[in-house]
């Protein structure tokens, strides 16, 4: 057992280990506390845990209610598989104790130490709750291929530790439990496990509160969680959650009633909602085909990629002045498909589907352009406009539970361009069926920007990077695997 400080001159951050420090961890466990008494409880849960590989234990201190001797005498105790690494700044982030950070739970504590810990799988503990022995290794098996899983939790008597009942109430998933339809559903921070590589961007909501009071702060991060990552349950309960039931009086009044029924999923088709959106073809008002339209040439990185998902149902998310559009409606057709496809993004300056409008109505000449390209390419009978900024249009399409064949992210420019791609792919990779494909125009051998923002979210998923079509008819390609979680 050595112990030693993480700076030369600071005493902020040390770590208790018997092992190799820098070889990343199996799973890490992160702890924010006010050194309340029952600190020793949730942390020794951890040292208890079965499952057999390295973990990492993060114990960041808000505030000192009680004696820091507490979380030192600990340090005896840790398991030589284990590291225990604890953090003092000597003072609070939390807004509420004078810091700048908005979250009432450990203020920025939970991100910086979700960041600091040196594993890609993070699990999360109150300092007042604890962990059946089985926690960690039920979470590991069910975040496989996936970037979040949860667990199940006890209520538990704060007064006597004995148990209540299973939270049928609360903390239950996606699209489930009293929160399904006010912010579809909920998962508490400490039934929680986050693939850090594929939720980096999401980490920065621990440190703010998502109601007025600031708490809430998991709230927030399941809602990030939920709209941009698939997740998957354990289906056990292996959390034990304190309930005081002065302290918690709302809950404690919904355990005294029966649970929620789930709410009935929504899942539309892609040509149902469409059809809702255009109950008359948007180009009804338009005369018919004028002569000199676009060219016949058949994109081949097109047909290549919706001729390996047999597509039926494509998004062209940036379709812009339709060029592209165009493209996919002929290269499905010459695959022998006739795929609809949907033009997100189309210039439109009004749209339904609760989706946010794009601003103003100076586009009104644009969308007409594009309807008459669409129009003199004959290819008005599989494209229907969806006017919808690409993130809204995704956003809202996940809502109605619409998944698809193929999906075309359009490849942006400037300095943001990896980034930005990489969000965007974020976003329609839910409307994917199993087996579908995601792809980006690659244009010219020398766009690395736009193959490290593809990179950079297929890496951490295991997803292979593959290149159809010829010349500048290449795209990247993502195939989504047949066993891949898909919302409903």
């Amino acid at each position: 057992m050595c112990s030693r400080p993480l700076g030369a001159d600071t005493n902020v951050a040390r770590t208790h280990a018997a092992g190799d420090l820098q070889q990343p961890f199996d799973a890490a466990v992160v702890v924010t506390t006010t050194l309340r008494p029952t600190l020793a409880q949730a942390v020794r849960s951890i040292f208890e845990q079965d499952l057999a590989e390295r973990v990492q234990i993060l114990v960041g201190i808000d505030r000192r209610d009680g004696d820091s001797a507490r979380i030192e005498a600990l340090a005896a105790e840790c398991p030589e598989r284990m590291a225990l690494t604890i953090v003092d700044p000597g003072y609070s982030t939390a807004r509420t104790n004078g810091g700048v950070h908005a979250s009432r739970n450990g203020g920025a504590l939970r991100s910086i130490l979700s960041l600091l810990a040196n594993s890609r799988h993070v699990a999360y503990l109150d300092d007042d709750n604890w962990y059946a022995p089985d926690h960690l290794s039920s979470l590991r098996r069910a975040i496989d291929g996936v970037g979040w899983a949860w667990t199940q939790r006890w209520f538990v008597d704060a007064a006597t530790d004995a148990p209540i009942a299973v939270d049928a109430w609360d903390s239950v998933g996606p699209d489930a439990g009293v929160f399904a339809r006010l912010m579809g559903g909920l998962v508490d921070a400490n039934c929680l496990m986050i693939d850090t590589r594929r939720c980096l961007d999401v980490l920065w909501r621990w440190s703010q509160g998502a109601a007025r009071d600031d708490a809430w702060d998991d709230r927030f991060v399941f809602e990030a969680l939920r709209e941009l990552e698939p997740g998957q349950g354990t289906g056990r309960p292996t959390v034990h959650y304190r309930l005081d039931r002065t302290r918690h009086v709302a809950l404690a009044a919904r355990i005294a009633t029966a649970p929620p029924q789930p709410p009935r999923r929504r899942r539309m088709d892609l040509a149902v909602v469409m059809r809702r959106l255009h109950p008359v073809s948007p180009y009804a008002h338009l005369p018919a085909a004028e002569a000199g339209g676009e060219g016949a040439s058949i994109h081949d990185g097109y047909r290549a990629v919706l001729r390996h998902v047999a597509a039926r149902s494509v998004l062209d998310a940036g379709a812009g002045d339709g060029r592209t559009t165009i493209a996919l409606a002929r290269a499905g057709r010459d695959a022998g498909l006739d795929p609809l496809v949907v033009a997100i993004e189309s210039w439109r300056p009004g749209v339904d589907l609760g989706l946010r409008n794009p601003a103003g109505t100076s586009f009104a000449g644009a969308y007409e352009a594009f309807l008459r390209r669409i129009v003199d390419a004959g290819c008005a009978s599989s494209v229907v406009p969806l006017a919808s900024a690409p993130p809204d249009a995704a956003r809202g399409l996940a809502r109605l539970g619409v998944v698809v064949d193929a999906v075309r992210v359009a490849r942006l420019s400037g300095l943001a361009e990896e980034t930005a791609l990489h969000d965007l792919i974020r976003l329609f990779w839910p409307l994917v069926r199993p087996g579908g494909v995601l792809f980006v125009d690659r244009y010219k051998p020398r766009m690395a920007l736009a193959r490290r923002g593809v990179a950079a979210f297929a890496e951490p998923r295991g997803l292979a990077l593959r290149l159809a079509g010829t010349g500048e008819q290449r795209v990247f390609a993502l195939i989504k695997p047949a066993q891949d979680a898909c919302p409903v």
